[in-house]
């Protein structure tokens, strides 16, 4: 029980430091936060002008939707979690749904 709750409170930690410090990477490593620079991270596909970044989150067993870029960031983040199916914005032009769970699977069905 113990270790359960310290995970959980390093995972709180690690989510309020994401939080507050927008444009960098936090990383959670065997319990130990890392907060680093993103080499190529959203800041970078916003100059691009790319409309939705999707991070496949196998350890937090979620995918992330990020749109609506603005410089540095993207102003719209959407979680999705297994029994849930996501695709692009209406804004993209195109639509798909795809299932959470296929995706962090990596499955062919």
């Amino acid at each position: 029980m113990a270790g359960t709750l310290h995970a959980k409170s390093v995972a709180n930690a690690a989510r309020s430091l994401w939080d507050e410090l927008p444009g960098l990477r936090v990383e959670l490593l065997n319990g130990t936060i890392i907060v680093s620079p993103v080499p190529d991270g959203p800041h970078q596909l916003t100059r691009s002008g790319i409309p939705v970044y999707v991070v496949v989150d196998r350890r937090h067993d979620e995918v992330q939707v990020l749109t609506d870029p603005v410089v540095g960031d993207y102003r719209t983040r959407s979680v999705y979690r297994r029994g849930q199916s996501f695709g692009p914005p209406a804004s993209v032009g195109i639509q798909f749904e795809l299932s959470v769970a296929r995706v962090l699977d990596g499955g062919d069905g």
